[in-house]
């Protein structure tokens, strides 16, 4: 049977595998692909105020806070994502650096007072109704602040170009 459990690559929790939510629709980040988002951000992670939005597992608020993050806002509607990433934070003793939200990525976006550093949104690719999630996000994002955003198929730079509300 193959481990599908995501590992933080790299960090103070390197190899450290996370456990999984019970939630089927549930789509991991693979290992590669955070390496890859790290090594592009590189020491921006360093101190940063994160936000994980969709979280699911956690893994890359997970990544953040084994790089040397200073926090991490994890955001998900499924309790069951909400409750794993809290037994993952206990088990990797970083309960005083994260915080969850169990709510809908629009209503946290949209009511947070919070600016962050970094922004992940990791939406199910079937959902392409993001317009309204990349402006709020860019509110809640500090001026120096990037936004990392998974995406399926769709057409990125009209999204971007289409905006403003």
């Amino acid at each position: 049977m193959i481990n599908l459990n995501p590992r933080i690559t790299s960090g103070d929790f390197k190899n450290r595998k996370l456990k999984l939510p019970n939630f089927s629709d549930l789509r991991i980040v693979k290992d590669k692909v955070r390496q890859a988002i790290f090594n592009l951000i590189g020491d921006r992670v360093k101190s940063a105020k994160v936000a994980d939005v969709f979280a699911g597992s956690g893994s890359l608020g997970f990544e953040c806070l084994s790089r040397g993050a200073g926090s991490v806002e994890f955001i998900d509607e499924n309790y069951s994502c909400i409750r794993t990433i809290t037994e993952n934070a206990k088990i990797l003793g970083v309960l005083d650096k994260i915080y969850t939200q169990h709510t809908k990525a629009i209503g946290f976006l949209g009511n947070t007072q919070d600016k962050f550093d970094l922004i992940f949104l990791d939406p199910f690719y079937k959902d392409t109704k993001h317009k309204f999630l990349l402006k709020l996000a860019e509110e809640a994002l500090n001026p120096e602040g990037l936004i990392i955003f998974l995406h399926g198929e769709i057409n990125i730079k009209d999204l971007i170009l289409n905006i403003n509300l």
